[in-house]
């Protein structure tokens, strides 16, 4: 926490001047981000909604660039911006069992041209690659579910690692740290509201920015297991797999970067879920083979 703090300080007392991602946002930028507003999107509690944005006249668009400029420029964002209200709404159950890249190559989530079929098609693809050797090799997997990932981000950590790993520096981190601090949440039930929630941990739901930011805090998580094992990723769901002939063998490095996977999570605090996270193998003869798994709930 305190390494962070310097970080940040640090940060706010440099001038990186107009270069790379601190320089200051265009109009042309401004017009692009607003054509992607949701016009049927409820206002937060600032009031402003989509529609109100996109009648503004050209002087209130350059005023309102100002402001976000300004907001930019000293790494602070008007309190108001970071206030959300939630409105509780029933899960639906289901079954257990059922530019520059930053992000890794496996990971397939909050990517452009890229979804949950195209790795589906990968690992499936893999196992058909596997099951045509001579002779046919097989391939044990892991399903890994992550607990509340977003809300389990721990924000210090974070800004470490956008500073050490993707050398993001000058106002731009002391913007994204003032994103994350100071946040609140009420809750609307029935037109009632709760008192404000301070939030600790966590990168807020529903913002635009924090798919990519939990992505760069999970970024480098497929670097941790052997040369053996492949890993999978689509936003919070992991999949890592081997193939082989050694039963005994697949079977011990899987349980091994289980073990990787479990220390990783603990370092960032992040939670696997071993109710919804499954071990499977895929057997060209069909037959039923028991896995024992060394993954901890953290």
């Amino acid at each position: 926490m305190k390494r962070a703090k310097n970080i940040i300080h640090g940060c706010r007392t440099s001038d990186v001047g107009d270069q790379g991602l601190s320089r200051d946002f265009s109009q042309q930028e401004l017009l692009l981000a607003m054509s992607f507003l949701d016009m049927t999107k409820s206002p937060g509690p600032d009031g402003v909604f989509g529609r109100m944005l996109e009648n503004l006249g050209h002087m209130r668009k350059l005023r309102l660039l100002d402001i976000i400029n300004l907001s930019w420029k000293i790494g602070h964002l008007p309190a108001e911006w970071k206030r959300a209200i939630i409105i509780p709404i029933k899960k639906t159950e289901f079954s257990t069992f059922g530019q520059q890249e930053l992000n890794s190559g496996e990971q397939y989530g909050y990517r452009r041209g890229h979804s949950t079929v195209d790795q589906i098609i990968s690992f499936c693809q893999s196992i058909r690659d596997a099951q045509n050797c001579k002779p046919t090799h097989h391939t044990m997997a892991a399903l890994l579910d992550l607990t509340k990932a977003f809300d389990r981000v721990w924000k210090h950590k974070l800004l470490i690692k956008l500073h050490d790993t993707f050398n993001i520096r000058g106002n731009t981190l002391a913007w994204i740290s003032d994103f994350l601090h100071h946040r609140s949440i009420r809750v609307n039930f029935n037109n009632t509201f709760s008192d404000p929630v301070v939030l600790g941990q966590g990168v807020p739901q529903g913002s635009v920015l924090s798919p990519t930011l939990f992505s760069l805090y999970l970024a480098g998580i497929e670097k941790i297991t052997s040369v053996e094992m492949r890993v999978g990723l689509f936003a919070d769901d992991i999949v890592i797999w081997c193939s082989g002939r050694d039963l005994v063998e697949m079977e011990r490095n899987l349980n091994n970067a289980l073990s990787s996977f479990s220390d990783y999570a603990l370092e960032f605090k992040l939670c696997f879920n071993p109710t919804k996270s499954i071990a499977t193998f895929f057997y060209h003869q069909q037959k039923i083979v028991q896995l024992s798994t060394n993954l901890k709930d953290g």
